[in-house]
């Protein structure tokens, strides 16, 4: 049995990938919160169930796993990345967690400047100082499970995921960019293993087996496959439209089955957040096709 990853797929059927992906990003808040392990533990263990099921993945397809430069050291920022993710949840309330992750388009703006050249453009100052202002309000507020570290290792996810987006562009292929979260995995794997042993071990509760399970199985290792197919199949424009589900719906699902519910001032900062560069993502978007033709 093996399947293809580089066979054309409809539009259409791309799309329902980014949905799927989405629908399970978006789980990640409520699930870290049902496991009662350490962050570090759960990192640990969903990056093990992860790297496991995407390598015996692309041996289905038939590829190679991807070892160079690029798979090895960008796979240290997917690393950073993950940690930071699931150790912030713990720390801080989902909303927080996932507005604070939405900023890595800002950060790849700064990033490009600093390294690139790029010039800022007067929306481009206009975004960063709205994201500025609701992060100030997601960090003033600290209701319910938010701490200040929890909102700065929010911060460090937005940064990571910049430098991964910046870098992982630089893939010639399909099993070269699922190599990056391959190895992103397998360090976390590694270096977490210590944590499993800590603060008297893991308990193997039900909630917690079910939330780690679902975590590895299919918020980290399924969301990427569907995601892979998306982003070589459907616009660009379509999938940013479609990924924002997931920041919009991670913190219901951790106020239905953890019943964490944010304050109105977190609110406030999320929807600004989430609308300025969802927009300004949108107007860059349109540019690009515009210019293109």
């Amino acid at each position: 049995m093996s399947i293809s990853v580089n066979r054309p797929i409809s539009t259409r059927s791309a799309l329902l990938c980014m949905a799927a992906c989405a629908f399970l990003w978006s789980t990640s808040g409520a699930l870290i919160k049902m496991v009662s392990w350490n962050g570090m533990a759960i990192a640990g263990m969903r990056s093990l169930i992860a790297g496991v099921i995407l390598v015996l993945y692309l041996r289905l397809a038939r590829e190679k796993l991807v070892v160079n430069r690029l798979t090895l050291l960008v796979g240290i920022a997917v690393m950073l990345k993950f940690v930071c993710f699931t150790v912030g949840n713990k720390l801080t309330a989902s909303a927080n967690m996932v507005a604070l992750q939405y900023t890595n388009p800002v950060f790849v703006l700064l990033f490009s400047a600093v390294f690139f050249g790029q010039r800022f453009r007067k929306k481009d100052i206009a975004v960063a100082v709205a994201t500025v202002g609701g992060i100030a309000m997601l960090t003033l507020e600290g209701t319910g499970s938010s701490t200040m570290l929890g909102n700065l290792l929010g911060l460090m996810v937005g940064i990571t995921t910049a430098i991964m987006h910046l870098m992982s562009g630089k893939a010639k292929s399909y099993a070269e960019s699922l190599s990056i979260n391959i190895f992103g995995n397998i360090y976390t794997a590694v270096l977490m293993f210590p944590f499993f042993f800590t603060g008297g071990g893991l308990s193997w509760d039900s909630a917690s087996i079910t939330g780690i399970l679902l975590l590895g199985f299919f918020q980290q290792a399924a969301a990427y496959i569907f995601y892979g197919f998306a982003i070589r199949n459907a616009p660009t424009l379509s999938c940013t439209l479609i990924a924002a589900l997931n920041p919009i719906f991670n913190p219901i699902w951790t106020a239905l089955l953890v019943h964490e519910y944010p304050g109105p001032l977190t609110l406030t900062g999320f929807g600004i957040v989430l609308v300025s560069i969802t927009l300004w993502t949108l107007s860059n978007a349109r540019e690009r096709a515009k210019a293109a033709g």
